[in-house]
C-alpha cells in the first residue's frame, strides 16, 4: 500500500491528478535530496540528516528539521521514522501556541488575555489552528485594538433618531416608503379632481378589478399578493390624512400598524393614530440621516462587546502580549511547514521508486511477489485465480471504453460478510475458456489484504477466451441448434399423442391407415440407408473424411480467424485506461501473461507469492472464512 500522503506530496499544483511531468519533478527532487539513495532503491522507512545532501534544493533546512525533531522527541543523532514524525506533528498541533503565531484563548496566562483573544476571534473572525480549532493571528490581534478607537467615534456619532428601536423604524420604513409616498400622492391627485382617482380605481377601487375580470382566481396567492401590491394601502382621502384604521390592505396593515406604535406615537403622541404628509416628510429625514449613519461603518464591529471593556483593551497590552507568545513559538524553528517537508522525504524515499514503477514500466503488474498500486485483489471463481482485478467507478463508462479491449471482461460487486457492498470491480479471463462464468455467478475475492469477501458477477463484456474455445464455438451453436430443433419436434408429436390426433401424424384416423403408414414409413427409411450405404460404400474413404474436413473448416473457418484477430489485439491497458489510469502505449497479451493472470488450480498449482506471503502474515489470530486449515493446503508446490 502507498501512503495517503504521497499523492499529496507529488500533486504539486494541487488539480488532483498525478501527471508526468509531475513525477519527473518528484524523481529530480529526490535525487538531488539525497547524497545517500540506498534508501531510495530499498524503500527505508526511517530518515536521518546524514542521508540529505547538503547542496540539495531544500538541504540545510532539512537537515536541521530533522535533527531537531529528533531532539524534541528524545532520539539526538538516531533515525526518523515516519510515524515517529506524525506523532510528533500530532502533539504540535495540539500547542495553544503554533509554531505560524496563531494562538487560541488558552495559550493565555490569565482570564484577562483570554477574554481579549475571545472576544478579538469573534470580531475579527480568526484563523484555523493546526488543531481544527480557530484561533488568532498576532496582527488580527493588533487589528483588533486598532479598530476600537474608530468603532467608539462611530458610535458615538449615532444620530438619535428613534431612539432604542431605530434599526427596526429604519426597515419599517424602507419598505414601506413606496406605498405611503403613493399614498399621500393619490391624495394630492384627489385634491386636484377627485374624477381622476376614480377613474383609475371606480367607486369602490378595491374590489372594481375584480369584478372587471371575471377569470382572475381568488385562490391564486401569487396574484393575490401581485394584486395588493399594485393597490394603495388605503382609499386616497382629499384631506390628505393617513389613518391607520383605514388602512385595509392586508399586506401592509400589520407593518403600518408597527411603524405607527414606535415612530408615530412615540413623537407626536397628540395624535398617535393620524399621519399627515409632513409627518411623513420628517421621519424620511430621520432616516436618511440614520441610513448615512449605518453606511459609514467601519469594517469591524463590536456590538456584542461591553463599551467599558472595549476602553480597557484600548489602553491595555493585550495585544503586546499575544505577540510576545507567538514570538516564543516561532523561535521553536520547527512549524508546519518544516514537518512537512521532512514527511515528503520521508515518502519519497520510501515510495517514489515503486511509484515510477507503477506509472512508467509497471514491473509489478508482471511480478508474483508484489500487487501493482491499481490493482484490488484476486477473484477466485469457477475452480480459477483471476489475478488481475480494478476499481470500477462508473460501470457504464468503464464497460463502452473496455469493449475495445478485445478480452472476455468480468464485472463483479464485492460485499461484505453481512451482504453490504463495498465496490465492483473489472476482472479479465484471460486463458482457459468461459466455462460457467455469467450473470449470477458466485466467487470469492481476495483483496490486497488478502481479506475474503463475497463477490458475484453482475455483468460481461463477450469476447474469445482462447483459440480452442473460438473452434469449438461454431459446432457448439451448431449441436445446440439441433437438440433444440429435435426437442420441439418431440414435444411436438408427444402434444398431438396425448390430444390423440394420431391421424394428423399419419393422415388417417383408423388403425388399419396408422398401420399401412407406418409400413410405408419403415420402408422409405430402409430404402434411403440401403441408398447411402451403397453410395458410400463406392467412394473412397479418405474422400468421405476429406470431404467432412471440408464442410467442418467451412463451419469453423471464418469464427477461427475473427478469433485470432481478437485474441491478439487483446490488450490489458484499455482496462486500466477506462479505470482512470492514463497509459498512452499498448499493453499486448502475450500466451504467458495470459496463463500468468488467470491461472486454473491442479495438482502442480502453487499460488502466486503475494497470496501465500499475505496468508503467512495474517495467519495468526485472522483465520480464513470457509478453510479448516491453511488453504494453500489443497494445492502443493511442486
Amino acid at each position: 500500500m502507498l501512503d495517503p500522503a504521497l499523492l499529496r506530496h507529488l500533486d504539486f499544483d494541487g488539480d488532483g491528478r498525478l501527471l508526468s511531468h509531475e513525477l519527473r519533478q518528484a524523481i529530480s527532487w529526490t535525487l538531488a535530496t539525497f547524497s545517500d539513495r540506498r534508501g531510495i532503491e530499498s524503500g527505508l522507512q526511517s530518515l536521518s540528516a546524514r542521508q540529505i545532501a547538503p547542496g540539495g534544493p531544500d538541504g540545510e533546512r532539512l537537515a536541521r528539521s530533522i535533527d531537531l525533531i529528533l531532539e524534541r522527541i528524545g532520539k539526538g543523532g538516531g533515525d526518523l521514522a515516519l510515524d515517529e514524525l506524525r506523532d510528533y506533528a500530532a502533539r504540535l498541533a495540539e500547542q495553544p501556541v503554533s509554531s505560524a503565531g496563531i494562538l487560541l484563548p488558552d495559550a493565555a496566562g490569565s482570564e484577562e488575555l483570554r477574554r481579549f483573544i475571545i472576544d478579538a476571534i469573534r470580531v475579527t473572525g480568526g484563523t484555523p489552528h493546526p488543531s481544527g480549532a480557530t484561533g488568532l493571528r498576532v496582527d488580527q490581534g493588533a487589528e483588533f485594538t486598532a479598530g476600537i478607537d474608530p468603532y467608539l467615534q462611530w458610535m458615538s456619532s449615532k444620530p438619535a433618531s428613534y431612539g432604542e428601536h431605530s434599526d427596526e423604524i429604519a426597515l419599517l420604513i424602507d419598505e414601506l416608503a413606496r406605498k405611503i409616498d403613493q399614498f399621500f400622492l393619490l391624495g394630492s391627485l384627489s385634491r386636484m379632481d377627485p374624477r381622476l382617482t376614480e377613474s383609475i380605481y371606480g367607486i369602490d377601487p378595491f374590489h372594481h378589478s375584480v369584478d372587471a375580470d371575471p377569470s382572475f382566481d381568488l385562490s391564486d396567492s401569487e396574484k393575490l399578493d401581485e394584486l395588493l401590491d399594485r393597490y394603495p394601502i388605503a382609499p386616497p382621502r382629499v384631506d390628505g390624512r393617513l389613518e391607520q384604521a383605514s388602512v385595509d390592505n392586508a399586506k401592509y396593515a400589520d407593518s403600518i400598524a408597527r411603524l405607527f406604535s414606535l415612530a408615530v406615537e412615540p413623537r407626536w403622541p397628540d395624535s398617535p393614530d393620524v399621519m399627515t404628509e409632513a409627518m411623513w416628510k420628517e421621519l424620511a429625514r430621520l432616516n436618511a440621516a440614520y441610513s448615512e449613519w449605518i453606511a459609514s461603518q467601519p469594517r469591524l464591529t463590536y456590538d456584542a462587546i461591553d463599551p467599558e471593556r472595549l476602553s480597557e483593551y484600548r489602553a491595555g497590552t493585550e495585544a503586546s502580549k499575544i505577540s510576545e507568545l507567538a514570538a516564543a513559538a516561532e523561535a521553536e524553528e520547527i512549524g508546519p511547514e518544516a514537518v512537512a517537508l521532512v514527511e515528503k522525504a520521508l515518502i519519497f524515499q520510501a515510495h517514489i521508486l515503486r511509484v515510477a514503477k507503477n506509472f512508467v514500466s509497471f514491473a509489478e503488474l508482471y511480478t508474483s511477489d508484489t500487487r501493482a498500486v491499481f490493482e484490488t485483489g484476486s477473484l477466485v471463481i469457477d475452480g480459477r485465480y483471476f489475478h488481475l482485478a480494478v476499481r470500477v467507478f462508473d460501470r457504464a463508462k468503464h464497460k463502452q471504453m473496455a469493449l475495445t479491449s478485445n478480452m472476455f471482461v468480468l464485472y463483479a460487486v464485492v460485499r461484505d460478510m453481512h451482504g453490504d457492498s463495498l465496490y465492483e470491480v473489472a476482472v479479465p479471463v484471460t486463458s482457459g475458456s468461459i466455462g460457467n462464468l455469467g450473470i449470477g455467478k458466485r466467487g470469492v475475492f481476495l483483496d490486497t489484504e488478502c481479506t475474503e469477501l463475497d463477490a458475484e458477477i453482475v455483468d460481461t463484456i463477450e469476447n474469445p477466451v482462447s483459440l480452442i474455445e473460438a473452434i469449438r464455438a461454431p459446432f457448439n451453436r451448431l449441436g445446440n441448434s439441433l437438440a433444440t430443433r429435435i426437442e420441439n419436434l418431440g414435444a411436438t408429436t408427444e402434444k398431438q399423442v396425448a390430444s390423440g390426433s394420431a391421424g394428423g401424424l399419419f393422415g388417417s384416423g383408423n388403425t388399419a391407415g396408422l398401420l399401412a403408414g407406418g409400413g410405408v414409413a419403415v420402408a422409405a427409411i430402409g430404402s434411403a440407408a440401403a441408398f447411402i450405404t451403397g453410395t458410400l460404400a463406392r467412394i473412397a474413404w479418405w474422400k468421405i473424411l476429406l470431404a467432412l474436413g471440408a464442410l467442418a473448416a467451412a463451419i469453423a473457418l471464418p469464427a477461427i480467424i475473427a478469433a485470432a484477430l481478437k485474441l491478439r489485439r487483446r490488450d490489458i491497458s484499455v482496462i486500466l485506461n477506462a479505470s482512470g489510469w492514463a497509459i498512452n502505449s499498448r499493453m499486448r497479451l502475450t500466451r504467458s501473461l495470459s496463463r500468468f493472470f488467470t491461472q486454473l488450480p491442479g495438482r502442480c498449482y502453487r499460488p502466486p507469492d503475494i497470496i501465500r506471503k499475505s496468508f503467512d502474515a495474517g495467519a495468526e489470530g485472522r483465520p480464513a472464512r470457509g478453510y479448516a486449515e491453511d488453504p494453500r493446503a489443497a494445492y502443493p508446490a511442486d
